[in-house]
């Protein structure tokens, strides 16, 4: 494993090693609960996604590498709330995720300070994220840098 960490955004070219991270991170939560069941065609979907976000200017993709391999990665995109808001538009951290060799090396915090130059970037008022509640290390990670608590997110299958 190479100590050096290189960062900046990511491309097209970068897509299907976007899409095999992605699909780590979505399996890790499909363990911690059924509501995040993934559907048969994911990666099929996930590809077609991103390519369309790779090429908005309202969505950022920024990567972690060491040794020519992709360690981690943060997708944010440009949001907007209902109108009743003052304060509406906002970017919203879709996604961030480190591989398990890589945590704990200040890898997602320095992906987190690129979320934050996104959102001043895009004249966002806020930068928002959902975490699971049980995802402590995440939740600790997200305070010390600055967000706090605002909503809980309940949910009930509908059966």
């Amino acid at each position: 494993m190479s100590d050096e960490i290189n960062y900046g955004p990511a491309t097209i070219k970068d897509l299907d090693k976007l899409v095999a991270l992605q699909e780590k991170l979505a399996r890790a939560h499909e363990d911690i609960d059924k509501f995040y069941s993934l559907q048969a065609n994911f990666q099929k979907q996930v590809k077609t996604f991103f390519t369309e976000q790779l090429a908005s200017k309202n969505s950022m993709f920024y990567l972690a590498q060491s040794g020519g391999k992709i360690v981690g990665y943060i997708f944010c995109m440009y949001k907007e709330w209902i109108p009743i808001f003052k304060y509406r538009k906002h970017a919203t951290i879709l996604d961030i995720y480190v591989e398990p060799d890589y945590r704990r090396r200040g890898v997602a915090k320095r992906l987190f300070v690129e979320s934050k130059r996104f959102a001043k970037r895009i004249s966002a008022d806020f930068l928002v994220l959902d975490v699971d509640v049980s995802n402590t290390a995440a939740i600790n990670l997200y305070t010390k840098n600055g967000l706090k608590p605002l909503m809980t997110k309940m949910i009930m299958r509908v059966e």
